[in-house]
């Protein structure tokens, strides 16, 4: 057995996906906003989105921001201010598919 840590774990995509704006919640969920307008919802590291939110428009993301309780996202893009609720049926989005 190894004694070594892991420091960084990585996720490689078949193409770019462009990502540009990322957020973290308190238990190490996060968001990433990409130039087309999705906005990813990930478990971890190195995981595959759980979740995919579209704007209205497909403008560039261009900031992300979560609520503590990862309950609410606010998404702005050039144009759009979007406020995202995470979870439904007693569900969130960063831990389970909606």
């Amino acid at each position: 057995m190894s004694n070594k840590k892991t420091l960084a774990n990585s996720k490689t995509y078949k193409t770019n996906p462009k990502l540009n704006s990322i957020c973290a919640t308190m238990n190490g969920r996060f968001a990433v906003g990409s130039d087309d307008g999705i906005v990813r919802l990930y478990r971890g590291v190195g995981d595959n989105s759980l979740n995919n939110f579209y704007t209205l428009s497909h403008n560039r993301i261009t900031m992300i921001d979560c609520t503590k309780d990862s309950k609410y996202m606010v998404i702005t893009t050039d144009k759009e201010l979007f406020l995202f609720d995470c979870s439904y049926e007693n569900k969130n989005g960063f831990d389970n598919r909606l």
